[in-house]
Formats: structure tokens, C-alpha cells, sequence
């Protein structure tokens, strides 16, 4: 199966976790399907597409996970009652069917087994509006001119509907509209179309009033040069540019306003302005005051009306070119996996392009006169190249409307480059829950015999997925064949939370592709380190590792965190093979520890690793508080935290930040999921979100991540990413819950270097067909340090002690500061979400907490003297 979402290159993945992995594995052998029965829902309701017809299959009515069927299946409906005894004809609608309840059967050709459903036919696209055209109005006398609906330049049409059945309506219903000499100009008129199933759609129409008879003038004025229509190109490439530089002079050819001699003015002014008065039409204005005296006595204005926008439309293809002469062959692959991006300047907005199957894209941007440029190129990545030009620069000042593109990629002599992503929208409790994996050859030459491996937290576990799979060892392994060059697919895996996860508990799933053998240059020979942090017992190991085949030249540096408090930092110098061990309690904390790379080792940065769980678990969802580990292509690590109710339409980014304002370094990329669920009454044909990212984040680094659907993106001036999911047909959840879900996945970075104190906020509008938006919850971020101080254990200071008794205390304890003088000391205690719950002086080198209000719990502290850090820690009150 290939996906029509493009996955980027660069991905930013957690570091490498040590999994225990489940031994149950559910494998279902041919017996078993043979023997199964299939469910159907008991109602499924349809919406037909904009051409006014659906083709059906299985999957639309059986309940999620409850076919495993290896002939496939029959559908087919009876669309004459009484039903249940035929005629059954094949799963096809179309306009004859609008409004109509037939039942659906379902057959497993392994076994005759069946299944019905009742079917509902609805038409739920609105008709389409065209409001390009221009309306004139001219007025022949000084009184009102009406205006109906149906002599607007406005056209309707509608696949299920025929013209007939199509009304259009102006604002507040209104059938006609008045004009007279107040409304000379351009103006709007908001249309609204209703089909004969009642859908509707809108669009601004533009009307023209002129005053063809000079009915509206007085004073001293005796005509106005009426009103001029001009082109685009007129407009745009010569009357623009003259009045950008204050060039009258074009036009004077439109005419000029005249005056009764007898009135004698002292004085004619003649002004030009540019406005743009409406959606699809700009005009100029040029306006003549005649002064009598010093006052006005008779004023003339004429306009010059030219359409603003034009469609520009591009089309090509991306294709292997084996033969490299420049043109897509036809023994020559189409490439559907890189996507065309076209960005319109100096605006930035932009449009993304998923190529179809066969590698052939087209899409159609409105070209108007602020743009100046149209550039076209193919997303590739670091280090790929095209055999012929990758970027089509469209001007301002082209006259031609269609565009053709074509991208040709040479992939002889080059090497293989295996991508995967994995990735789910919730966990769940006691659920199964649908997570994608996508994987890609980025490379110019096959993967031969690749497979997957899909590795569990021991909490969760595989029981069906769209591929057969194999357990060898505590693995999953999925066979995939042979991937050709610059080709994708992807499959579903259903994986069960067991009901005794703990709510908030961290799980995580790892998906690894194989062969994934080095690509291109030297390989690099030099150490690489590598972390783990395991659980063993009333302990927790954390490990840094030199991997490579050479010892470290210089020393690198280490953290150690607790929760979110840093407990450890300091220096370490491998030799080959060699390993630096630190054992840590298993109190129930969240164990964490990163290193620093060597100098110039490129698959990423800052290993890292992370435990959650050993000895209990105090305070739950902080493996994904702070920036993941960078993995290279072939692997990825997908952790989420289990929910039981949720809001199905939500918002959330990792890392996730610590304390109550999600504090995360500076430079830090977010990873967003936005999670949409269908809870209404009827599918869900088109699903769109709109996403307008905060200022502080650079839309230029977008990366794709995985999806449940296949979508289109826009991106669009200031930010705003358009994801659209046309033809989804998701299932409103009283009809099928599991298949009512969806979720995307993108990745992107900050702007450089943000000063502490900034928030990063985001929340989404999700768009179901054409009801109301749903906006989802903002989710934040505030720059700030790293982690939260340090630990009492390892003080700031190398020369002072702190030491806290008793601890755990139930009515007061006492901190005390050994080792320097406390000149100005202060104390200030935070919860588990960061806020400050109470702040204290030191007496002499001495500070007491009283209970008071405090709840049995976990709390932090940090001590300060004369605005120097002194050390922090926690501290328990039972």
C-alpha cells in the first residue's frame, strides 16, 4: 500500500531505550479464518462524492478487527424492499440513491460466513459556487436600480441536484438588491447557494455600479469619463507599476472629467488612488475636485476595474530518469515520496504537493498583483540532487497560465537509504489502538529483502495488523520484500494497553528497518557513545557506553536527572568497548542521563535514556518532559502516556516541558499531534485543520510526521498550515468508535536562540464537512532552563553541605547550610508542577518549613543567598 504523505528525512526520535518485550503474540492461522465470524455494524450512513456517486467496500461495515478473512470478502446490497432477499446488485451509488436506506451484506469467501448492515444514502457536498465573473449596474437615472439574484455573474452546479433544485440567496435572504448614485463603485454581495439536499455554500460576488448618463454628478461638473473594465495585464503590467512611480500619463487615455466655463473655478485637483475594493477585482480611482472659492463645487471620479487574481496552475511529474535525457519515459518509475512545494513571494505563502502514485502532481495557486514570484521546487534531501533543473521560477509578469514541471531523478551508482516512522494518536486502557508505520527508501537503490521489527513496552502487545508477522527472540518481525528506489508504504498495527497500565504511565513502541547498511563516503571509524538506563531490582543502572573502535580524544560531559531535578553532572573518557556505570535508587523517580557525543559523529547529537516505573512510579508522564535523543533514519520510538477518557479532540507536543508553564530549553524542536474524532451523526467526508503556528516557531522546518489518513498540506502566508483530509469517509463514533479516530504528526523548530520567558502557544481548528470548527485546548511552552536546579546531594557550591531533618517530616523540618556564611538567605518551595507554594528567610545559616497547608507528597526547594544558587532538592510530607 502507498501512503500519499510524504515522510522528511530528518527525524527526531527519543533516545535508545532498553525494552523488556512481551512474549504473547497472537497469531491467527488459516483454520482460524476459516472458522471466524464476521460483525457488521448495525447502521452505516454514506456520503456520496462531489461527482454524486460511491463506490463501496467490506471495510466500511465491518466492526474494526473482526475479519480476518485471507480470500477477502463480498459486499453487496439490496436496494429493494422487503430486504434480505434480493435482488443483491453490486456496492455502487449514485444520484438515485440521495435519501434512500438499503441493506448491505458482507460474505467471507473463506467460509460463506455473513454479515448485514442497514445502509443510508446522503448527500452531504455542497454545490459549487463561481463568483469570478463581474456584475455592471448601470444607472440610467437618479432613482434606484434593482438588482435580482439570478442576473448576477454567478454560477451554481451541483452532481446530485439539477439546476432547478439549485436557489441562490443574497444577505439576510434577500432575493434582490437596490443600488443607486450612493453606491457607485464596486461592491459585494455575499451569495449563498442551497442544494436540493439543503447543503449550502458561500461566495463574495462583485458588482459594478456606474453612472454610464452622468445622473449623479452635480454642481459645476457636465461629465465624467465612465467607468473602464480593463485586463489583468493591463492592470498589473502597465497601469501598477506607472502609479507606483507617479506616472499619470497612462491614464489620461481613459478620459478626463469636464466643466461648465461659467462657474469659473479657482482651482481643478486631480487625484489617483489604488484600492483593492473586493476579493477577485482591484480598481484605480481617479477623482477630480472643482474649488470655487475655496470650496467644492463639483467632484467627478471615474474607475478603472481590472480582476486582481488569476490562476496559475502547475503540473509535472517526478520520475527515475535511468536514461537522464529529461523527460519522464514511459518504461520510467513515476517517484511518489518527495514532495513540490510552491511559495509565493514576498507573502510566503505556500502550497505542498503530494505526487500521486504514478509520480504526476498539479496544483493551481491565485496569482494577484501583490505577489511578485511563484517558485516551484521538489523537497529532496541533504545531498540528493536532480538530473535536470529542480526549481521553476514563475514571475509576476508572465502572461501564461499553465505551467509544466518535471523532476527527474538518476539513481545508478548510488546506495539504499531506509526510513521508518511509528506513531498512534492515544494510548488507551484496555483497548486496542491503532498505530502507523510508515517506511521509505530515500535511496537511489532497491533494499533488498527489508523487514521491520517492532519492539513493546511489556504493558502492551501486537493482536492483529495488516501484515503477517513472526516473533523471533522478543521481537516482531515484518517481512516487507524488496523496496524499490524512492518508494514507500505503509501498514497498521493494532496493539493492546493492558488494563493494568497506570494512568499517565509512559509507553513506548520501537520500530527499526532492516538491512540498513551505511550509505556513501567513509564509514565513520571514530568512538561513539551510546547510554541505557535498566531497571534491576532495588536499583536502576545507567550506563554511557563507547561503542566505536577508537578512544575518545577528549572528555565529554554527563547529567544525571531525577524527575525533573538534576542530581548528577560530570566528565567522562572512554576507551573502545569500555563502559561507565552509575546506580541509582529505585524509588519510584524517573531516571534520566545524558551524554555528549564525540566531536563529528553525525547520526545524532546527545544520547540519552530514560526509566520510568522501577520501584513504583511517584509522578508519571515525565519521559517525555524533556527533548528526546536524536535516532538515525532506520529507527524510530514512539512514547506515549495512557488515558483512559480523553478529549478526542485535542492538541499536544513533546517534549512536554517540566512544572506547570512547560518550561524546555531554548532551540528545542516541538513535536505536535493533533487528534480529531468524528462524534456527530453522519460520516465525515472531508476533514480540514487549521493550524496557525505561533510566531516564535519557523514554519520553513515543518517536517511531516505520520498520520492515521492521507492528507494534502498547505502552508500559507503567516504561518498558517492547512491539512486537509478529502474523501476520509470517517465514520461518526455512534456507528463505528474505533474507526471515528484520526491524528496527524508533524515536527517542527523554534526560531534561533529565544530568550527565557518567551511562551510558545498552538491550538488547532478542526473543520468536520461544513459545521462549526472545533477548536482544540492550547498547548504551551515557556523557555527557560533546562531542568530544575540541582540536587542536595551534589551542591552547587563544591564548598557547601545541606542537609534537611527530618526528612520525610509531618509537622516541620529543619534545612541548614554548612560550609559558607548565609548572609541573605532565602528558601522557596515548589510543587510537582513548578509553583511556588511558599517562600522563607534564613536565620543565621538555618531555615524551618511548617507544614500548615501542605498535603502529603513530594515537593522541591532552592536556596539562594545574595542571588546566588546555592543547591536545591526535594523534600517529603507525610
Amino acid at each position: 500500500m502507498i501512503p500519499t504523505i510524504f515522510l522528511t528525512t530528518k527525524i527526531h526520535l527519543m533516545k535508545k531505550n532498553r525494552f523488556l518485550l512481551s512474549a504473547f503474540i497472537f497469531l491467527i492461522g488459516w483454520a482460524e479464518a476459516s472458522a471466524q465470524t464476521i460483525f457488521c455494524s448495525d447502521i452505516v450512513t454514506i456520503s456520496l462524492d462531489q461527482n454524486c456517486q460511491a463506490t463501496m467496500v467490506s471495510e466500511q461495515f465491518l466492526e474494526s478487527g473482526t475479519c480476518q478473512c485471507p480470500l477477502g470478502t463480498l459486499l453487496e446490497f439490496d436496494k429493494t424492499a422487503p430486504f434480505g432477499d434480493g435482488p443483491w446488485v453490486a456496492p455502487n451509488l449514485n444520484s438515485t440513491d440521495v435519501g434512500q436506506s438499503y441493506q448491505a451484506r458482507v460474505t467471507n469467501l473463506a467460509n460463506a460466513n455473513t454479515c448485514t448492515s442497514m445502509l443510508s444514502v446522503a448527500d452531504k457536498v455542497p454545490p459549487k459556487l463561481d463568483c469570478t465573473g463581474l456584475t455592471t449596474v448601470s444607472l440610467t437615472t437618479n432613482s434606484t436600480v434593482n438588482l435580482p439574484v439570478s442576473a448576477l455573474q454567478v454560477t451554481a452546479t451541483d452532481a446530485c441536484s439539477t439546476p432547478a433544485q439549485i436557489t441562490l440567496k443574497l444577505n439576510n435572504n434577500q432575493t434582490s438588491v437596490n443600488y443607486n448614485c450612493s453606491n457607485l463603485g464596486l461592491n459585494t454581495l455575499l451569495v449563498t447557494a442551497r442544494d436540493g439536499s439543503g447543503n449550502t455554500a458561500t461566495c463574495q460576488a462583485s458588482v459594478l455600479v456606474t453612472d454610464t448618463l452622468n445622473k449623479c454628478i452635480g454642481g459645476c461638473t457636465t461629465g465624467c469619463p465612465p467607468t473602464q473594465i480593463v485586463t489583468f495585464e493591463e492592470g498589473v503590467f502597465n497601469l501598477l507599476p506607472a502609479w507606483e512611480s507617479g506616472n499619470f500619463a497612462p491614464f489620461e487615455a481613459y478620459g478626463t472629467a469636464t466643466f461648465d466655463p461659467t462657474c469659473t473655478p479657482s482651482d481643478t485637483i486631480y487625484t489617483l488612488t489604488y484600492q483593492p475594493f473586493a476579493t477577485q477585482f482591484s480598481a484605480f480611482v481617479r477623482h477630480w475636485d472643482l474649488l470655487l472659492g475655496g470650496a467644492p463645487w463639483g467632484i467627478c471620479e471615474q474607475l478603472i476595474v481590472f480582476p486582481s487574481t488569476r490562476a496559475i496552475t502547475v503540473s509535472g511529474k517526478v520520475f527515475l530518469d535511468s536514461v537522464q535525457n529529461c523527460q519522464a519515459d514511459a518504461s520510467e518509475r513515476g517517484v511518489d515520496i518527495f514532495h513540490i512545494t510552491g511559495t509565493k513571494l514576498p507573502g510566503n505563502q505556500q502550497i505542498d504537493v503530494i505526487p500521486n502514485a504514478d509520480g504526476t502532481y498539479s496544483f493551481t495557486m491565485d496569482f494577484n498583483a501583490l505577489d511578485s514570484v511563484l517558485i516551484v521546487q521538489i523537497n529532496l534531501p541533504n545531498g540528493f540532487v536532480t538530473v535536470c533543473p529542480s526549481v521553476l521560477v514563475i514571475p509576476d509578469t508572465t502572461t501564461q497560465l499553465q505551467h509544466t514541471m518535471d523532476f527527474g531523478l538518476y539513481a545508478e551508482g548510488q546506495c539504499a537509504l531506509p526510513q521508518v516512522t511509528i506513531g498512534t494518536g492515544t494510548l488507551r486502557r484496555c483497548f486496542s489502538n491503532d498505530h502507523n508505520i510508515r517506511y521509505c527508501n530515500l535511496g537511489y537503490t532497491a533494499i533488498q529483502d527489508a523487514y521491520i521489527t517492532v519492539a513493546l513496552d511489556p504493558l502492551l502487545s501486537i493482536v492483529s495488523a495488516d501484515l503477517p508477522y513472526t516473533q523471533t527472540g522478543s521481537l516482531y518481525n515484518f517481512q516487507l520484500g524488496d523496496i524499490p528506489p524512492f518508494s514507500s508504504g505503509f501498514f497498521k498495527v493494532h496493539i493492546l494497553v493492558y488494563c493494568n497500565a497506570a494512568l499517565g504511565q509512559t509507553l513506548c513502541a520501537e520500530a527499526t528497518i532492516y538491512p540498513h547498511e551505511p550509505c556513501g563516503g567513509q564509514p565513520w571509524t571514530g568512538p561513539v557513545i551510546q547510554t541505557s538506563a535498566i531497571c534491576e531490582g532495588d536499583s536502576v543502572q545507567l550506563q554511557i557506553q563507547n561503542i566505536g573502535t577508537q578512544n575518545m580524544s577528549v572528555p565529554r560531559n554527563y547529567i544525571v536527572v531525577e524527575d525533573i531535578i538534576m542530581r548528577e553532572s560530570g566528565t567522562f573518557t572512554l576507551m573502545a568497548g569500555a563502559s561507565s556505570f552509575i546506580k541509582v535508587p529505585a524509588n519510584g523517580a524517573t531516571w534520566r542521563i545524558e551524554a555528549e557525543q564525540e566531536p563529528g559523529y553525525l547520526e545524532y547529537e546527545q544520547p540519552s535514556s530514560v526509566v520510568e516505573g522501577c520501584g513504583g512510579i511517584n509522578f508519571p508522564g515525565l519521559v517525555n518532559a524533556f527533548a528526546l535523543n536524536e535516532e538515525p533514519l532506520y529507527k524510530d520510538i514512539d512514547c506515549r502516556t495512557v488515558v483512559g477518557s480523553y478529549d478526542p479532540n485535542d492538541k499536544t507536543a513533546t517534549p512536554t516541558g517540566y512544572s506547570a508553564a512547560h518550561i524546555i530549553r531554548a532551540n528545542t524542536d516541538l513535536e505536535y499531534t493533533i487528534r480529531f474524532q468524528n462524534t456527530g451523526t453522519d460520516t465525515a467526508f472531508t476533514v480540514v485543520i487549521v493550524d496557525t503556528l505561533s510566531s516564535l516557531l519557523n514554519p520553513a522546518t515543518f517536517e511531516a510526521g505520520v498520520s492515521s489518513h492521507p492528507y494534502k498540506l498547505e502552508v500559507r502566508q503567516y504561518g498558517i498550515l492547512n491539512f486537509v483530509f478529502s474523501d476520509i469517509m470517517l465514520p461518526d463514533s455512534n456507528v463505528n468508535e474505533a474507526a471515528s479516530h484520526g491524528f496527524i504528526t508533524f515536527r517542527i523548530a523554534q526560531k534561533p536562540d529565544l530568550s527565557d520567558g518567551n511562551v510558545i502557544e498552538n491550538n488547532a481548528a478542526i473543520y468536520f464537512d461544513f459545521n462549526e470548527p472545533v477548536i482544540t485546548n492550547t498547548a504551551f511552552h515557556t523557555i527557560g532552563a533546562p531542568y530544575l536546579l540541582v540536587s542536595v546531594d551534589k551542591p552547587l557550591l563544591p564548598e557547601t553541605a545541606i542537609t534537611i531533618r527530618p526528612n520525610p517530616f509531618v509537622d516541620q523540618a529543619v534545612l541548614e547550610v554548612t560550609g559558607r556564611e548565609m548572609r541573605s538567605g532565602l528558601l522557596h518551595l515548589y510543587d510537582m508542577q513548578g509553583r511556588i507554594l511558599l517562600t522563607r528567610n534564613f536565620e543565621a545559616n538555618q531555615c524551618k518549613i511548617i507544614r500548615g497547608n501542605l498535603v502529603t507528597g513530594t515537593y522541591f526547594f532552592q536556596i539562594t543567598d545574595q542571588g546566588v544558587l546555592v543547591g536545591s532538592g526535594k523534600v517529603e510530607v507525610h
